[in-house]
């Protein structure tokens, strides 16, 4: 059975996350990415929060270079809503660079001067799998990533598909929350980890 770790950082949605993998009866924990690096197969980055104030964190407390070495090391991450934006090369959000395991960047819903927030149950296509399902999103900016053979999911957002969903290797990122998206959620989430 693996062993999953939420990371655990002074952001996010942490106690969603956990509430959603005891659901499913998984084996996880809420640790560093330190701590993650000799004990967990999967490290969860969770969501809701400011990016450039995450990579700082991340930075400063020397996460960052765990985070990559646990990938490096061939460990699953799973990034979710802001925590997959923090996967990417660059975001406007404090004009931050980001962590950079994903070529890409993060950019604000709408027009440039005029920040948007799509938040609500939104249609959300899989490019893998044919399918479309409803999960639960909350953001303001969206992932561009360069190689757009990594786009696992797209949902549209006032007319404008935007990517919702990357699968680069062992580094997976969903815009939206399926710890919070229900049934389908749960699904994809558990597909995520032991796939």
């Amino acid at each position: 059975m693996k062993h999953i770790s939420i990371l655990n950082s002074p952001w996010g949605n942490k106690s969603s996350c956990a509430s959603a993998l005891k659901r499913l009866n998984l084996n996880y924990s809420i640790k560093t990415a330190k701590e993650a690096l000799s004990s967990s197969d999967v490290l969860i980055l969770p969501g809701v929060g400011n990016f450039k104030y995450a990579y700082n964190y991340l930075l400063d407390s020397y996460e960052l270079e765990s985070i990559c070495r646990f990938v490096e090391k061939g460990g699953k991450i799973i990034g979710i809503c802001l925590g997959m934006q923090l996967l990417f090369t660059h975001s406007d959000e404090g004009d931050s660079p980001g962590i950079n395991l994903i070529a890409g960047k993060v950019i604000m819903l709408g027009e440039s001067n005029k920040q948007v927030t799509n938040i609500g149950w939104n249609n959300t296509f899989s490019t893998t799998e044919n399918l479309n399902c409803k999960y639960y999103h909350t953001h303001s900016y969206h992932c561009v990533p360069f190689d757009r053979s990594i786009v696992s999911h797209e949902s549209e957002f006032k007319g404008t598909k935007i990517v919702s969903g990357v699968k680069k290797d062992n580094i997976i990122g969903f815009q939206f929350h399926p710890e919070i998206s229900s049934k389908n959620g749960l699904s994809l989430l558990k597909d995520a980890i032991l796939l």
